[in-house]
């Protein structure tokens, strides 16, 4: 274990004496813990090593590997809230009138032409929150060595490293890619793995503002691009090329994490019920 330097002590004093959550609040353990067998999380090691961070907690076996320093998270989360906002312009919720198949379309079209624009608005707006390579965690810096895109590369493995639950989600649906499949058809390949990953979504699917919505126009704006930019399929051949799928695969401590009280109820990891998971984390705990 390396020397813990002073800042992270003091993301330590602030998460183990205060119980604080990455967003400020005062944690609510029942969320994390079984309440038939309560357990102290308060956090035992925070490790810095050149595979990234693994934060350990009493009484657990498995480490968590995140970074979960509170200014970085709440960074992270202001930017967050655009995507509901958009949710309600896209599928007309609120103030914003119903938009039909053709008008999603447009939106879609609109923000591949505007792409670079977007993306260099976000790269800018979350500067803060790049890392070292090796200070990511696994999933995180495979897709680093990757992804040529600088911009893109930085965006995506910022939201690997703190966002934990789109990270899950993330190596749950790449455990299901085939390579070869994917090389003969992207935009065929690419609906399936989208296809997964909204049927597994726990949520009301006819909620505009579900993620089950979210993932189906990312799948549409998608699509849409392969057709129309021989550049973004290039680029994600090159980027599925350069993966080692083993290396992104979920561990046995991911796998205790997907299967812990956090994600009840709201995603099907591995294609397995809330009651499938719920066995399977009192057999791991």
């Amino acid at each position: 274990m390396l020397k813990i330097s002073d800042y992270l002590l003091t993301l330590r004093d602030l998460i183990v004496k205060h119980k604080y959550d990455g967003y400020g609040r005062q944690q609510d353990q029942s969320n994390f813990i079984d309440t038939q067998s309560p357990v102290d999380m308060f956090m035992d090691d925070f490790v810095i090593k050149d595979k990234g961070c693994e934060i350990r907690f009493q009484g657990i076996e498995y480490p968590m590997t995140s970074w979960i320093s509170a200014d970085k998270v709440i960074e992270l989360a202001k930017f967050k809230r655009i995507i509901p906002m958009f949710g309600r312009f896209l599928f007309g919720k609120g103030e914003f009138k119903k938009k039909n198949i053709f008008q999603k379309i447009l939106i879609a079209v609109s923000a591949i032409l505007y792409k670079e624009y977007l993306l260099q608005w976000l790269w800018w707006a979350w500067r803060d929150l790049y890392l070292p390579e090796n200070k990511y965690n696994q999933p995180a810096r495979e897709m680093y060595q990757a992804i040529a895109d600088e911009k893109v590369r930085d965006i995506v493995c910022a939201i690997l490293e703190y966002d934990m639950a789109y990270r899950l989600r993330f190596q749950d649906i790449m455990a299901q890619l085939n390579k070869e499949q994917f090389f003969k058809n992207p935009r065929k390949e690419i609906s399936r793995l989208f296809d997964i990953l909204t049927e597994r979504e726990h949520d009301d699917k006819n909620d505009p503002m579900s993620l089950h919505q979210r993932w189906s126009f990312i799948k549409l704006a998608l699509n849409i691009g392969l057709m129309l930019s021989r550049k973004l399929v290039k680029q994600l051949t090159d980027i599925v090329c350069n993966l080692d799928l083993q290396v992104i695969a979920p561990t046995e401590s991911d796998q205790y994490w997907m299967c812990s009280p956090a994600y009840w109820g709201g995603y099907n990891f591995m294609g397995m019920t809330t009651d499938e998971r719920k066995k399977k984390f009192k057999e791991m705990s």
